[in-house]
């Protein structure tokens, strides 16, 4: 994808280096793994746990916590969610309390992923 107008080839690596990876497999993420995902008022934080678990927890105590099933991206205005995957400019989907309790955030503004330090070196 080229870089936007007005800008040069190391303005926009230097972005997508800062933000992180357009989009991040869910799936490949392993215990002890954090992703932060920040929408316009919001920072949530999810925690990958042993036995395929995910904790969420946010800045705001007006947002959901707790234990995360089905997470996944919706595309802004079409409402089709991809599973397993979290991309800016989506709007992360979520259900909590075995499916009884379904969240879709406003659009991400950016996201980042913390591997776990044993992994991050190796």
């Amino acid at each position: 994808m080229p870089p936007p107008l007005g800008t040069t080839w190391e303005m926009f690596m230097e972005n997508q280096v800062r933000h992180g990876p357009e989009e991040i497999d869910l799936s490949t993420l392993q215990a002890g793994d954090r992703l932060e995902v920040i929408t316009k008022h919001t920072r949530y934080e999810l925690e990958w746990l042993g036995g395929g678990g995910v904790h969420l927890s946010s800045n705001r105590a007006d947002r959901p916590s707790g234990l995360v099933t089905q997470a996944g991206c919706v595309f802004r205005r079409s409402g089709i969610v991809v599973p397993n995957v979290v991309f800016r400019g989506g709007k992360f989907d979520f259900y909590m309390m075995d499916g009884k309790v379904h969240h879709r955030t406003t659009i991400i503004t950016s996201h980042t992923l913390h591997r776990t330090a044993a992994r991050a070196v190796s």
